[in-house]
């Protein structure tokens, strides 16, 4: 993203992580909103579009590239005598790409980019995870084996018994 910004949509497969079957709560229904996953809300929030694959061969294109990738990848940082997690990090950014692209790459069908350019603002919110939780009575709210006190100064919001989001952002 930082180097050619947000994409416009991503096509990925129907696996759970892109996607969440069962029924979303009555607000998001009367919202008009499906259910989804954190990595739903993820895309959605800097406006990324999510697009399913539903053919065998769009599908069949995105598992070909994965494994593609990981199989390459183990043995080019084999070959490159990488086997710490900075010196992978260091081949990844600069070597891996260059060489990738001239076996692999293909001219693209239009010169028009398919990414926004710029890092869009609120994405360490949006990159984050979010837990729905119910603040209890005591203005204590458990998320993740820790319990958390709400200040008294938001009394005014009655929020005891009511769902809450809490939000653990991502790390830099």
């Amino acid at each position: 993203m930082r180097a050619h910004g947000l994409p416009g949509a991503l096509q990925v497969d129907r696996d759970s992580i892109y996607r969440r079957a069962g029924l979303s709560s009555v607000a998001d229904r009367l919202a008009g909103k499906s259910p989804q996953t954190q990595f739903g809300r993820a895309r959605e929030q800097p406006g990324v579009e999510l697009i399913l694959a539903n053919s065998p061969q769009a599908k069949g294109r995105g598992e070909r590239m994965n494994g593609v990738l990981r199989d390459r990848l183990v043995q080019a940082l084999r070959l490159a005598g990488k086997s710490d997690l900075e010196g992978a990090n260091r081949f990844l950014e600069k070597t891996y790409p260059g060489e990738f692209n001239r076996r692999f790459g293909r001219v693209a069908a239009s010169p028009l980019g398919a990414h926004r350019g710029g890092v869009p603002r609120g994405l360490d919110e949006a990159l984050g995870w979010g837990d729905e939780r119910v603040v209890q009575r005591d203005w204590t709210v458990a998320c993740g084996g820790r319990w958390y006190q709400l200040d008294r100064q938001h009394e005014v919001m009655r929020l005891a018994g009511r769902k809450v989001v809490v939000r653990r952002l991502r790390s830099a």
